[in-house]
């Protein structure tokens, strides 16, 4: 088997934990770590400064307005997420309840997008001598919904652990 296949089957063999993980911090009541959710805040960060940077030092301007446009959507997203998120307060643990349709729709996405790119790349995989894809060759729409999940997190989860501090503030 070619090396190319081999990474395109680690994917396909992780996909459905992938998937699993996603839908489980979308649906249902999550118990507010803050220590958790700022790795998780750091992580998402992290991610779109690798897949942005490539872009922005090529100084194209498709790519960089894409970046710039997916994470203001993904900021606007978030402040409506958060409105519709639900908090409880049990015993000493607070937990928050996201809203599935916004969760589930991003996932939604960005899984289309992911499969949609597979199917796409997935003759040059299998052509034999031809190089790899470039890791920072991704077509603006992919920037696009990148910077739009990513910055929808880190926003969304910055923007819980804002509301733990301001509760706490008001309960004092």
């Amino acid at each position: 088997m070619a090396t190319p296949l081999l990474g395109a089957a680690a994917m396909v063999l992780m996909f459905p934990y992938m998937v699993y993980r996603r839908a489980k911090m979308n649906i249902g009541r999550q118990a507010l770590k803050p220590r958790r959710l700022k790795i998780r805040i750091g992580i998402m960060l992290v991610l779109l400064a690798l897949f942005g940077a490539p872009s922005l030092l090529a100084l194209d301007a498709e790519p960089a307005l894409a970046l710039l446009l997916g994470a203001l959507a993904g900021f606007g997203l978030s402040r409506f997420a958060l409105s519709h998120t639900k908090f409880d307060l049990e015993g000493a643990t607070q937990y928050y309840v996201p809203n599935p349709w916004i969760g589930m729709a991003l996932t939604a996405l960005l899984l289309g997008r992911m499969a949609w790119r597979f199917w796409q790349m997935y003759p040059l995989l299998t052509q034999d001598g031809a190089p790899p894809p470039a890791f920072g060759a991704l077509s603006p729409l992919t920037l696009l919904m990148l910077a739009t999940i990513l910055s929808y997190n880190a926003a969304y989860l910055f923007g819980i652990l804002h509301h733990r501090y301001t509760a706490a503030k008001s309960m004092a």
